[in-house]
Parts: C-alpha cells; structure tokens; sequence
C-alpha cells in the first residue's frame, strides 16, 4: 500500500468514528429540548386531554409515565407520597397516571402502577408526541381551569419534589 491509500484509509476511519460517536453523544448525552418544547407550548395555558385532565375543584397533576423509563420507577416512593399527602388533607386535586398510547397498552400501564404499588385518580392513554412530551417522567400541575402551573422532567432531586409539594399546595389554597 502507498502512503496515500494509508493516509486516505485513516480519514475515513476518523470520519467514521467522528459519525458514531456524535450520534451516540446525541441520544445518550446531548441534552433535549423536548421538556423545553413542551414548556413553552403549556406553561401558563390551558392543557386539554379528554377524558384525562377535565376540571376539579382545585386541580390536577398528570403523571406521564412509561413502563420502559427507569427514572419513572425510581420515582414511584415520591408519587406515592404525593398521591397520600392529598389524604390528609381536604383539598379536591386529582392525580392522573398518562401512559404512552403508541407504544403501550392500558393493561400494561395498570399492571406497572400495580407492580409500583400506585393508585392514581384516573389514568389514560394519550400520544406523547402530538403533545411535545418525549422525556419521561414528565409531571405537570394544572389549576382549576386546566391551566398549566408548573413543568417537571425527570427524576426529580428533593428540593424539586418540594417545589411539587408547594405548587400543589398553592392550588389548594385558593
């Protein structure tokens, strides 16, 4: 081999390389914009899902979930204690499970809450896609009127879980 067919074999071995790994950095590290677009789309306004998120007294949270989402898993011991809080006192907020509807079946969406020893007020199966939402989990907080009060993606840290907490207690409040 001629030190030109060398030369010419090691750029398309960089090249190549340089191509796998950007499309590995972009589907396991790159960050997405998916929680932003679904924040700027609801943030503040109305969110309609018939049949899931109608109007309550004081309000919703969805919960969009997906049984193939380990951070969803991991969270399970703060849903739960969400969904508990809301015993204990008198204030009428709902919490709503949403699972995937282009990728999972109802049945499987109960059997996982089941597995997760979770009961929501209600559950549906809704597409993720035509509402922005490609991160699971993602909880959003809704006011009487269904407007959007507060965003969250993701395995939340305590603190985040605090600012849940809060904006719950704020619909109850008023």
């Amino acid at each position: 081999m001629t030190s030109f067919e060398n030369i010419s074999n090691i750029a398309v071995m960089i090249v190549a390389g340089l191509v796998i790994g950007k499309n590995v950095y972009d589907r396991t590290v790159a960050p997405r914009p998916t929680s932003l677009l679904f924040t700027q789309r609801f943030m503040g306004k109305p969110l309609y899902l018939p049949g899931a998120l109608g109007p309550s007294k004081k309000g919703t949270v969805g919960l969009f979930l997906s049984k193939s989402c380990h951070f969803c898993s991991e969270s399970f011991d703060f849903y739960r204690r969400l969904s508990q809080s809301r015993s204990t006192t008198p204030c009428e907020v709902r919490v709503m499970a949403l699972g995937p509807k282009d990728r999972e079946s109802r049945e499987e969406l109960v059997s996982y809450l089941n597995a997760h020893a979770f009961t929501a007020d209600g559950m549906e199966m809704v597409s993720f896609a035509d509402l922005s939402v490609f991160a699971t989990p993602t909880l959003v907080v809704q006011d009487a009127s269904q407007t959007v009060r507060g965003i969250w993606v993701g395995k939340l840290s305590e603190s985040r879980e605090t600012e849940v907490m809060n904006a719950i207690d704020s619909l109850c409040k008023n």
